[in-house]
């Protein structure tokens, strides 16, 4: 009796344990997308967008939608970014963002210098290949601005894949609007390419490349401006923006009335930059300013470069129609290839050399 006993005891604990290990087994096939959900939820809400500039906050509002929330660190009022220094603030979201849009090429080195190991990054510089020392205004260029758009909608695809089809419906929109101004530009450009400029600063050379204007501003001078940016290193060899021989030059080829249009950057004016506003007015050289950051009540970045095309446009139309900018000996330099103002586009870009380099 004893012997039976401990043989049916032994036989009901078998089958209780086969009974466990057939409900374990159960469970492990039943539950792995449950037990991985709970490991790593799917994202949820708006993307946190830290842009370094307004400019690149406005393109990935644009694309993101309501399915980003973007802020941007460089207040837009900021007349140039080189020196700034983000607060505690600023470095806290940007160590906290899901996404960082930088500019790069040594304009905003602080942005990428605070992602998080677990954020990603936008940056125009990496889009287009711009390297440090590079002209890094790269807003102006119309590579670099479709370059960005594409990217990003990339990136919030990639944080939020359930929404890929609201980001490339927005990618389309924005094409749209920048295919337009492209074309617009490529049209002046086409009717004008005999016209010149030149810069009192590096920052609107990627804006007037797209326009086809060819840049007369003193190889010396334009690479010294570029280099007090703070973009690139000061050479020895090139004398000041203050030197005799890079302020003498551009003083004589405005009063000469050797291009078509002074670029100015609406800052107020040093010495040096007031005694070349000086020699464009007595050259009858129109002067047109060319802002570097995208104000706060701006709507959008291809808007807002539209904006700023339009009076250089209207300038030099305006000296074609007077057969504007002389070659140094008293012709015209546009000779043959005068345009009425009305023979323009109606509103309004990448060129790779550096300024001054015609």
């Amino acid at each position: 009796m004893t012997l039976r006993m401990k043989a049916l005891r032994h036989a009901a604990m078998l089958a209780l344990a086969a009974i466990a290990a057939l409900s374990l087994a159960a469970c492990d096939a039943a539950s792995p997308d449950a037990r991985h959900s709970a490991a790593t939820p799917t994202p949820a809400g708006p993307i946190a967008v830290v842009a370094s500039l307004n400019q690149w906050a406005s393109l990935a509002r644009q694309i993101g939608g309501a399915d980003v929330k973007v802020v941007s660190i460089l207040p837009p009022d900021t007349p140039a970014a080189q020196g700034f220094a983000p607060s505690s603030a600023n470095i806290d979201a940007l160590r906290h963002a899901d996404i960082i849009v930088a500019n790069g090429a040594g304009y905003d080195d602080w942005a990428a210098k605070n992602l998080s190991k677990g954020g990603a990054i936008v940056s125009a510089a990496e889009t287009v290949g711009a390297m440090d020392g590079d002209n890094p205004y790269l807003w102006f260029s119309k590579d670099a601005r479709a370059g960005m758009a594409s990217e990003l909608a990339e990136a919030f695809s990639k944080a939020r894949p359930a929404k890929k089809k609201a980001f490339a419906a927005r990618l389309k929109t924005w094409r749209g609007a920048e295919g337009k101004l492209d074309d617009e530009f490529a049209a002046f450009a086409k009717a004008h390419k005999n016209s010149t400029y030149a810069s009192l600063d590096a920052s609107a050379f990627y804006l007037m490349a797209d326009l086809g204007l060819k840049d007369r501003t003193p190889q010396s001078y334009a690479q010294s401006a570029l280099a007090a940016a703070g973009t690139q290193p000061q050479s020895d060899a090139a004398p000041s923006v203050d030197s005799p021989s890079g302020v003498k030059d551009f003083r004589k080829l405005l009063e000469d009335k050797q291009v078509d249009v002074l670029i100015g950057n609406g800052l107020k004016p040093d010495e040096t930059a007031a005694a070349l506003l000086a020699s464009a007015k007595t050259g009858k050289v129109p002067i047109v300013d060319v802002p570097e950051q995208m104000p706060a009540g701006a709507s959008a970045l291809v808007d807002w470069v539209s904006a700023l095309a339009s009076p250089v446009i209207a300038a030099v139309c305006a000296g074609d129609a007077s057969g504007n900018a002389q070659d140094g000996t008293g012709n015209p330099a546009n000779t043959g290839n005068s345009h009425s103002p009305d023979s323009s586009p109606s509103s309004p870009a990448s060129a790779a050399q550096s300024p001054g380099s015609d």
